[in-house]
């Protein structure tokens, strides 16, 4: 999977992710290996669960912190030092990383503009525009990377 910044279109982030097995007697069977192109690489356990209705299965990761069955890991946690920033990290689930829908909390809202109509003071208050997504680009042969770069 591959991360592009939409701006300046370089890549923020790049890893692979390959099922994960060992010659030893130990069972591997699903877990994952997701390395990153810096070499540091981490185990992520997937398990199995069944859906509520119809009979079918969705596979889930589990977060290596809480040990809760998630859709997703992020790979960046939250800087909290410095506002709106995020650092490389683990693997790990949005609880467990601090990061937050920009819905939340009233995120979405610009600080108050004060403006002086007649001689009398307001305050406007706007939402500001929600932020871009940022999918990744997803390869099944690493040799297709060469086509976005």
């Amino acid at each position: 999977m591959v991360w592009k910044d939409q701006r300046s279109d370089e890549v923020i982030e790049a890893v692979r992710v390959c099922a994960y097995s060992r010659p030893d007697s130990l069972d591997w069977t699903g877990w994952v290996e997701v390395k990153r192109t810096d070499g540091s690489h981490v185990l992520i356990r997937t398990i199995e669960r069944p859906l509520p209705r119809n009979g079918g299965k969705a596979r889930f990761v589990v977060c290596p912190l809480c040990q809760k069955p998630r859709r997703a890991l992020y790979g960046w946690r939250v800087n909290r030092t410095r506002t709106n920033s995020v650092f490389r990290a683990s693997w790990e689930c949005r609880e467990c990383t601090g990061l937050r829908y920009a819905s939340e909390g009233g995120a979405l809202r610009l600080r108050p503009l004060i403006v002086v109509i007649k001689g009398r003071l307001f305050a406007i208050r706007e939402n500001s525009p929600r932020p871009e997504s940022c999918w990744p680009y997803v390869f099944v042969n690493p040799l297709d990377v060469k086509l976005i770069l």
